[in-house]
């Protein structure tokens, strides 16, 4: 070994300063060559390690220990306030510790930390320096407890049963060996082992509780029995009755539960076989329904249970189907042995097929005529627009604002009302643009003009005092009125959109629909008192008619205007336009002085003659009593 002399004062310098911040347990763990030479640790360094450039025991390279690194393992360390590199010296390291730098995996999982923190792999530190030096600062975690946006624990599990079975821990299974298998991270499970859009549809808590629906599911929804969205009960939906109202649906050969959970449901599409069904008559006809374990449990629901078990028992839905007479009647449904309302709804009704026998609908008291208490040489005077605000606290209201036909057909009703009670004003509600329908009708104390049916909506909830509602809107529009005032409750005869033509005439479908007499009776148009006084040209000029249809047509008083109701706004209760060319032609040949004009939502007839004439886009319409 070579020796080099120092000087006297240089050594004094190091024995006197130097020892004072010397470690000597430091040192010789730092430099194990020191215990070669049979010197002590001091002797080693002021001789050689001085002159080698070797520390004093106190400050270990970073790749030997991890001062930070060795705090955050230890926190009784931190919390002392000893020096960490003197306590891993002469404590730690006998007691097994660690020095600062391979944390237990409980402490710090380094593939998890660089999987959650894509930025710490290019940062160029190592991960558990970073997360000691500045990831701990910033809150960032130990690499252990991913968000559940990241990684989904409980659906990891859930998802891949071998691994809940293997007891390993499934962030790390996944970190490790999952992610490089293709493995999902638990939050997208496949639609065969979850369906998204069926368990919001199945259950509505779930969907308004703002959670996301697969954590639902895995952590409450599992646990409480309920279904993955992919199988839902008959309480909630019967694919046989989604499939039979939607020909699309059927076409497409789309799942009926999952065309419904995904685009049915946002479409407002409906689920239920109403009015052909009607829930409350059925249980009151049939109370024995009541008593089937299924419909008791709530597994299904007795709409569910007339299509899979009531139907063979020769039950009927509702008075809308006869379940006997279209079975005796219609060969080839009774062959295949398919319930007789799925038939109905998905061929059936376009085969203009008989529901059930009309003959049979039950007829309650039929007017044919109504005391006029206006008939005594009145005549008529404009009732004038109010607003619900200066109506009396007993009035009446007719809620029937669409549709010119609709409003003309159920003039009648009006009669009725005021017949049965004469002391109680009446007003009728009615859309801006048919409000000349109704402005001189003797009977009405005054009319509501309204844009939408919003706002017969909004009318509806503002009623006051003893206010009643006649309804004559169909069943399914009704339904959008919250909480009316019924008159007369609509439906109670089982009269709707599904059944109305089979009921005589308009009048007298909407009249039952709305629990009233069944009214026969011809519609009056109450006109304009000017046109007592005006002739027939004069009329239709102030119609606007007459620059379409020609003054030289009505000059004869034998003339008539025969009206065509073409288009309408149900295209399922359209005649074809080859019909209506065809009765066109023939009236042309029967009638030489009459005059056809065409109205509906579209012109389709094609005849090509003078007395003929489409009315599309002529403004303020005025109808005479013709």
């Amino acid at each position: 070994m070579k020796i080099t002399l120092y000087p006297k004062f240089f050594i004094r310098q190091i024995f006197v300063k130097g020892r004072r911040r010397f470690f000597s347990a430091g040192y010789k763990c730092l430099y194990k060559e020191c215990n070669r030479y049979g010197m002590t640790p001091w002797q080693h360094y002021v001789i050689d390690g001085h002159r080698k450039g070797y520390d004093d025991g106190n400050n270990p390279p970073d790749e030997l220990f991890f001062q930070e690194g060795y705090e955050v393992e230890y926190p009784d360390v931190a919390e002392s306030g000893e020096d960490p590199w003197h306590h891993y010296v002469l404590i730690g390291k006998k007691e097994g510790r660690d020095n600062g730098l391979h944390p237990d995996e409980d402490l710090f999982f380094s593939e998890g930390y660089l999987d959650m923190y894509q930025d710490v792999a290019t940062c160029g530190l190592e991960p558990w320096r970073h997360y000691v030096l500045t990831g701990k600062k910033e809150g960032r975690d130990n690499g252990n407890n991913p968000p559940e946006k990241l990684f989904f624990r409980e659906g990891y599990e859930t998802e891949y049963p071998d691994i809940a079975e293997s007891g390993i821990d499934p962030w790390r299974h996944y970190v490790l060996t999952g992610k490089k298998e293709g493995r999902d991270n638990g939050n997208n499970p496949p639609e065969t082992l979850f369906f998204r859009d069926g368990y919001e549809t199945e259950y509505p808590d779930a969907a308004v509780s703002g959670e996301d629906p697969w954590h639902h599911y895995v952590l409450i929804g599992k646990k409480e029995g309920r279904d993955n969205g992919n199988h839902p009960n008959l309480s909630v939906f019967i694919p046989q009755v989604y499939s039979a109202l939607y020909a699309d649906v059927r076409d497409s050969g789309i799942d009926p539960w999952v065309h419904f959970a995904k685009c049915g449901r946002q479409e407002k599409r409906t689920t239920s076989s109403y009015p052909f069904f009607d829930e409350n008559w059925y249980l009151e006809n049939y109370p024995q329904v009541k008593k089937d374990p299924d419909v008791r449990s709530g597994v299904v629901t007795p709409e569910a249970h007339y299509f899979f078990k009531g139907w063979r028992l020769g039950y009927d839905p509702s008075l809308n189907f006869d379940t006997k007479h279209y079975l005796f009647k219609y060969r080839d449904v009774r062959q295949r042995q398919i319930c007789p309302l799925i038939h109905y709804l998905a061929i059936g009704r376009f085969q203009n097929r008989e529901p059930y026998n009309p003959h049979d609908l039950a007829d309650p008291l039929t007017l044919t005529s109504l005391p006029e208490p206006f008939e005594n040489g009145m005549e008529p005077k404009e009732c004038g627009s109010v607003s619900l605000a200066e109506i009396e606290d007993n009035a009446l209201f007719i809620m029937l604002a669409e549709h010119l036909g609709d409003i003309l057909a159920n003039e009648p009703v009006s009669r009725y009302i005021k017949w049965k009670h004469p002391d109680r004003p009446l007003y009728w509600v009615v859309e801006r643009r048919f409000r000349d329908v109704v402005r001189y009708n003797p009977f009405l104390s005054g009319y509501i003009e309204v844009d939408s049916l919003k706002e017969c909506i909004k009318l509806s909830r503002d009623l006051k005092g003893s206010q009643k509602i006649i309804n004559l809107f169909f069943d399914g529009r009704t339904d959008r009125i919250d909480n009316p005032k019924y008159f007369w409750y609509a439906r109670d005869n089982g009269i709707g959109f599904g059944n109305f033509y089979a009921n005589d005439c308009l009048l007298s479908s909407m009249s039952l629909a709305a629990g009233l007499d069944r009214l026969m009776l011809a519609p009056r148009f109450w006109e304009d008192p000017e046109y007592s006084s005006m002739s027939a040209n004069d009329i239709w000029e102030k119609s606007g008619i007459s620059a379409a249809i020609g003054n030289g047509h009505l000059d004869n008083k034998k003339s008539k205007v025969i009206l065509l109701h073409t288009k309408s706004n149900d295209q399922e209760r359209d005649w074809t336009a080859e019909k209506f060319n065809e009765l066109t032609e023939k009236i042309l040949k029967k009638y030489p002085g009459a005059v056809i004009a065409e109205l509906g939502m579209m012109p389709i007839v094609k005849a090509n003659s003078e007395r003929f004439i489409t009315l599309e886009g002529v403004n303020n319409l005025h109808l005479r009593n013709c």
